[in-house]
């Protein structure tokens, strides 16, 4: 039992490396010439004629600055592995239309308290080639109950995306692989300058180990996560056919790290909030998904 919880662990982890999406930014002068904005994901949303709506989700602060506009030249690759910048990734800004909380007093994106947002691709050639390019396209059933960030308890998380400090990268490449976090529940004392709102915020403990190889695992600040995803690892038998897919639900999505003490994310209802928003074709489906009564 305990070799194929292992394998189990390892085909869902394989299954969240190729949904987690690195997004590019050209570096600062006399660095390197490209570096890891953030990490984010695909979400699809199938239409009655036979398309899809394709949907990239991520952490606000990594796509918006403090005064609305966006941060920069944001790159997003089309397939996996290997994307040619320039051929094969476009503007993050190119692409369509954007969901995101806004504060309270101005109609900017919130990028403090739920810092989430949902970018909508337009280009019905650029969908299909995501579509066809590699990725783990995600969909309404990935979408976990909020008691899977709220009230689980001993459950184990999966955090996966793209630290800049392991980036390489030349004029014309830049190389990254994904980095799997398995990681608990932080129960600890939080010290943060941002109001914790403990109905938005989960907070996990940063690992000490890879889970790839079980190797010590040096303190990253992190950098080129915010924005990945946080996964809930299903516990006990899931019935039916097994499927990684079916391993693991969307618990939220990273924001922030201190450097040996937790990982800052909010949870998955902040996303799932603006998916319905978004595309109210699916919020009844989504809204069963949250209050965990889909039983799958």
């Amino acid at each position: 039992m305990e070799a194929l919880a292992e394998n189990h662990l390892r085909a869902v982890a394989d299954f969240v490396g190729r949904a987690s999406v690195p997004l590019f930014a050209r570096g600062a002068p006399g660095q390197l010439r490209w570096v890891t904005r953030g990490t984010a994901a695909w979400l699809r949303v199938p239409q009655p004629n036979g398309a899809s709506r394709l949907f990239l989700l991520t952490a606000a602060h990594v796509v918006f600055g403090a005064d609305a506009s966006t941060v920069g030249e944001l790159w997003v690759p089309v397939s996996r592995p290997s994307a040619e910048l320039g051929t094969d990734t476009f503007l993050l800004s190119n692409i369509g239309v954007a969901t995101f909380t806004e504060f309270d007093d101005k109609h900017s994106p919130d990028t403090d308290h739920m810092d989430s947002v949902v970018i909508e691709v337009r280009d019905r050639v650029l969908i299909e080639r995501v579509l066809a390019g590699g990725w783990e396209i995600l969909d309404v059933d990935n979408i976990g109950p909020n008691a899977a960030s709220s009230e689980i308890e001993g459950i184990g998380y999966l955090v996966c995306g793209y630290p800049a400090q392991l980036n390489v990268s030349a004029a014309d490449w830049v190389a990254n692989a994904p980095v799997h976090l398995l990681v608990s529940r932080y129960d600890g004392e939080v010290n943060l300058t941002e109001g914790y709102d403990p109905n938005v915020d989960l907070m996990l403990e940063r690992p000490n180990r890879y889970l790839e190889t079980n190797e010590p695992l040096e303190t990253l600040p992190l950098q080129g996560m915010s924005g990945a995803l946080v996964w809930a690892i299903r516990a006990g038998n899931v019935p039916g056919v097994w499927h990684p897919r079916r391993g693991v639900v969307i618990a939220g999505h990273q924001v922030s790290a201190t450097p040996t003490g937790y990982i800052r994310a909010r949870r998955g209802i902040a996303l799932a909030r603006l998916l319905q928003r978004t595309a109210p074709e699916i919020a009844p489906q989504v809204e069963a998904r949250l209050d965990g009564r889909v039983v799958d």
